[in-house]
C-alpha cells in the first residue's frame, strides 16, 4: 500500500518550478504576471489543484466570479429590469477539470491500455475522457489516448499534456477503451471495450445495438443504461462505470458568480440549448405560474450551435412566448448566460441558483443534476432516463412524462428524430400538459416553501458527496482494468 501523489506533486515532478516563489517582488503586479504565467505553463489538471477558491489569491487565475460589469446576463424579453449588456471577450482556459483523488491506492505501473475518443472539447464525453485518462495516469496506469477531432476548447497546456500522452508507449495488444456513443475508428489488437451512453428510454437502435456487439465488453454509467442494454439484445457483457463530481469544488462553500440584477430567488437551469433538454417544459411552467409581481428569475446557463443558427434561443423563445396568455409586462423575469465558461468557474455558476430545474427528455447520465446537487441545490427534474439513479421522491421534486412514444421523423418528437440517426423511431417520454403542471408546482412549491425543499437538498447532497466522487468513479474503472490486464 502506497500513498498516492496529488495530481500537483505529480505536475512538480513533470515540469521545472520557476525560483519565482523564493523572490520577494515588489512590484505586486509583476508578481501576478509571473503567478499566472507559471500557471497557464501547467497542465490544467494540475493547475487547476492550486486555484483555490480563497480571496487571498488576489484573483489569480483569472476566475470570472467577482466582475459583475463583465458578467452580465441576457434578458431575452423586455421587462423593468432590462439594462445594458456588455460583453466579455470568451476566456482561454475553457474546460478545466481536475479529479479527486483518494489517501492511498495500490500502484501498479503494470497496467497500460489505449483510450479513444474526444478529449479537447467541452462535451460530456470529452470531459468524461479528460478525468478518466488523468485520473488513471495519478494512479501510475501507462495510458496511449487516440484524439478524435473535435473542436479545441482547452487551453494549451492541457492540450500538450494530451499530445504527450499520445507518445505514450503502450503495447499494441493492450486493452483499448473508447470512449464515446460509437467511435468512427474500431479497429484494435486487443480487448475492446466501449464506455458509452445512450438517453432514449426503453429501446436502442438496431443498427446501434449491432455497432455495440462488436465490442468485447460494454461500459455504461447507469443501472438504466444497464437495463436498457441488455434488455435490447447487446451480447457483451455490461458493467455500470458511474461517472463522478469532484465534490471538494461542487459543494455549498462556493461564492457565487455575479452575472447581474436578478429576483431575490432563482431558479437555474445548465444545459446545451437542444430540443432533447426540455427547455420548451421549463419555460411554459415557468411563464405561466409566475409574473412580473413575483421576486424571482429563471436562469438559462446555455448556448446554441452559433454556426448554424446564432438566433436560435431568441426564436424559439418567442415561440413558446407566443402561446403564453400574458402581456410582456406581466410576464416574470428570465435572463440567459450564454458565455464559455471555464471549468473551474461551473461551481461559482450553480451556487447562483436557489433551486435547479432541467425537465430532460433523456439523459445517459445527466451530469447537471449531479453537479447542481453536489452544490446543495433542491432539484426539479424528468423522472426518467439516466437520472433516475439518482433523484427519488425522497430527495427531490420528480416531474413524470405524460406517455412514452417513439420519436418519428414526420410524427411526434420529430426534433429528436431529425437530431441523431439513433433516436429515429425510439422510445423517448413525451412531457404535455400534465408535466407542465407538475413543473408549475413544485416550482412553486420550493419557492414557497424552501425550508422544506432544502431538507430534500440536503439529503441529496449527502449522497452525492459519499457516492458520487470522481474518486470512486476512476477507481471503479482501475479496478476492472486491472482485472482485466
Amino acid at each position: 500500500m502506497g500513498t498516492l501523489k496529488k495530481a500537483w506533486e505529480l505536475g512538480a515532478e513533470r515540469i521545472i518550478a520557476s525560483n519565482f516563489a523564493k523572490q520577494i517582488e515588489k512590484d505586486e503586479s509583476k508578481r501576478k504576471k509571473q503567478e499566472k504565467e507559471r500557471l497557464d505553463s501547467l497542465p490544467d489538471f494540475v493547475a487547476a489543484w492550486e486555484l483555490s477558491q480563497k480571496e487571498e489569491d488576489g484573483g489569480l487565475g483569472e476566475s470570472i466570479v467577482e466582475d459583475v460589469e463583465k458578467n452580465p446576463t441576457k434578458f431575452i424579453h423586455k421587462e423593468d429590469r432590462e439594462t445594458e449588456v456588455s460583453y466579455v471577450s470568451e476566456p482561454e482556459d475553457i474546460g478545466r477539470i481536475t479529479v479527486q483523488e483518494p489517501e492511498s491506492i495500490v500502484c501498479d505501473d503494470s497496467i497500460g491500455i489505449h483510450w479513444y475518443g474526444h478529449f479537447t472539447s467541452y462535451s460530456g464525453f470529452s470531459r468524461m475522457n479528460r478525468a478518466m485518462v488523468f485520473g488513471l495516469a495519478n494512479r501510475n496506469v501507462k495510458i496511449k489516448i487516440d484524439i478524435q477531432k473535435s473542436a479545441i476548447e482547452i487551453n494549451q497546456s492541457t492540450h500538450r499534456e494530451l499530445q504527450r500522452m499520445e507518445m505514450t508507449d503502450v503495447s499494441p495488444s493492450a486493452p483499448k477503451v473508447f470512449g464515446a456513443t460509437i467511435p468512427l475508428n474500431m479497429c484494435h489488437g486487443g480487448k475492446k471495450i466501449l464506455y458509452t451512453m445512450m438517453e432514449n428510454d426503453q429501446t436502442l437502435h438496431r443498427e446501434y445495438v449491432e455497432r455495440l456487439n462488436l465490442f468485447d465488453e460494454i461500459w455504461v454509467p447507469t443501472r438504466h443504461g444497464e437495463n436498457i442494454f441488455k434488455k435490447n439484445g447487446v451480447r457483451p457483457r455490461v458493467l455500470v462505470m458511474p461517472l463522478g463530481v469532484e465534490t471538494s469544488r461542487y459543494n455549498t462553500e462556493v461564492k457565487p458568480l455575479n452575472i447581474g440584477n436578478l429576483g431575490s430567488f432563482r431558479f437555474i437551469s445548465v444545459f446545451k440549448w437542444g430540443y432533447r433538454k426540455g427547455y420548451d417544459i421549463l419555460l411554459k411552467a415557468y411563464l405561466e405560474e409566475f409574473s412580473s409581481q413575483d421576486d424571482v428569475s429563471l436562469v438559462l446557463v446555455s448556448r446554441s450551435d452559433t454556426d448554424n443558427n446564432p438566433n436560435r434561443i431568441a426564436d424559439d423563445f418567442k415561440a413558446i412566448r407566443m402561446g403564453i396568455d400574458k402581456k410582456d409586462e406581466d410576464l416574470p423575469h428570465v435572463s440567459l448566460y450564454d458565455k464559455k465558461i471555464p471549468e473551474k468557474d461551473m461551481p461559482s455558476v450553480y451556487r447562483v441558483g436557489n433551486a435547479f430545474c432541467l425537465i430532460s427528455r433523456g439523459e445517459g447520465f445527466g451530469l447537471p443534476y449531479y453537479e447542481a446537487a453536489a452544490c446543495g441545490l433542491p432539484i426539479i427534474g424528468s423522472n426518467c432516463s439516466g437520472q433516475k439513479d439518482l433523484l427519488t421522491e425522497e430527495n427531490s421534486y420528480l416531474v413524470d412524462p405524460d406517455d412514452y412514444v417513439k420519436a418519428k421523423i414526420n410524427g411526434p418528437l420529430s426534433q429528436l428524430a431529425k437530431h441523431c440517426r439513433f433516436y429515429e423511431d425510439q422510445i423517448f417520454p413525451d412531457f404535455g400538459p400534465n408535466a407542465i403542471m407538475k413543473t408549475r408546482e413544485h416550482m412553486r412549491t420550493v419557492f414557497e416553501n424552501y425550508d422544506d425543499a432544502m431538507n430534500k437538498a440536503d439529503l441529496l447532497q449527502k449522497y452525492v458527496k459519499n457516492n458520487c466522487s470522481w474518486e470512486k468513479a476512476v477507481g471503479n474503472a482501475y479496478n476492472r482494468l486491472k482485472e482485466i490486464v
